[in-house]
């Protein structure tokens, strides 16, 4: 460590890079965090909704593209799917009433 009496710029510089380090280090936990593959009721939490938000069975909708089945996303792709301002929850929910029976029943996984 440079001492800040002898060169207080070069003192600046070195605190400067050594907090650029752990915010990069914060960073990428966060994208690391980002990319687990988590269920509906834990990305609703980190995401700051109540724990029954993206409930496959009430809100299928709000499944990222709608494959309810599967229910296990990295949180990323929550976000994404549910925080798109191009495609909100309304536009979501009209296109899955659209789908036919036997189509939502097949992303459901009821039928084959």
């Amino acid at each position: 460590m440079i001492d800040p009496r002898q060169d207080p710029f070069g003192a600046f510089v070195e605190v400067r890079d050594m907090v650029a380090a752990v915010l990069s280090e914060i960073a990428e936990i966060r994208r690391a965090r980002d990319e687990e593959k988590i269920g509906p009721g834990a990305a609703a939490v980190k995401l700051g909704h109540k724990r029954g938000y993206f409930s496959p069975s009430r809100f299928p909708w709000r499944v990222p593209h709608f494959q309810v089945a599967v229910e296990l996303f990295p949180l990323s792709e929550w976000r994404a799917w549910n925080e798109d301002p191009a495609h909100p929850d309304k536009m979501r929910r009209a296109e899955w009433d659209a789908l036919d029976y036997r189509e939502r029943q097949k992303l459901l996984g009821i039928a084959s």
